[in-house]
């Protein structure tokens, strides 16, 4: 205890020793715990310390619908696929497949100036095959290829899916293989800059 009347003495220097004011509650056993301290010695009055803590703190501004340090917004997002929902058909099975022109320089004498990297970074093309089975004829489908995502719907499908690199969609064609009842969307790469 003579501890504790010396921490008291340093930290009240009028003279006044905190234990003999007030009593330290023990905690397990009789012993004093890093809990007895600085607790409220009864839940009426930690209630009333609570109350009192939130009626001094400041209350926080409701939150605008736009904030004027707002850096985006979700209206201004250009490739945002809206229709996101299940609607109860079916995701067909598609592929996503890069291709790159290579000519004999480029696969079998490797020279520096003509060599591609085999990863997808020298890639021109990505295509994906869409298989739709049931599908008889390419005027069920409707298609929308935007730089970053392809949408596709029919009466049975319905695919929203973004793309894994941005591409020109002006230039791309799509083919329908009606025995295979695949769609073949072959879209060219827009070269950014990687590093």
């Amino acid at each position: 205890m003579a501890d504790y009347d010396a921490l008291a003495s340093l930290l009240d220097p009028s003279g006044g020793s905190a234990v003999d004011e007030e009593p330290v509650s023990s905690g397990y056993n009789g012993q004093i715990t890093p809990a007895s301290f600085g607790a409220p010695s009864s839940a009426a009055d930690a209630r009333t310390l609570n109350a009192a803590a939130r009626r001094s703190m400041p209350q926080p501004k409701p939150i605008d619908k736009k904030h004027p340090n707002d850096i985006w917004d979700v209206d201004d997002l250009p490739d945002a696929v809206e229709d996101d929902y299940d609607d109860g058909r079916a995701v067909p099975t598609y592929e996503i497949m890069h291709r790159q022109n290579i000519t004999t320089a480029d696969a079998y004498l490797g020279i520096p100036y003509v060599h591609k990297d085999p990863g997808s970074v020298d890639c021109e093309e990505m295509t994906i095959k869409i298989q739709l089975p049931g599908t008889k004829n390419v005027s069920e489908l409707d298609l929308d290829v935007q730089a970053t995502y392809l949408r596709l719907s029919s009466e049975k499908y319905k695919l929203n899916t973004y793309l894994p690199a941005k591409v020109d969609e002006k230039r791309g064609s799509a083919k329908w293989d009606a025995r295979k009842e695949t769609l073949s969307v072959v879209l060219p790469l827009v070269k950014e800059d990687p590093w």
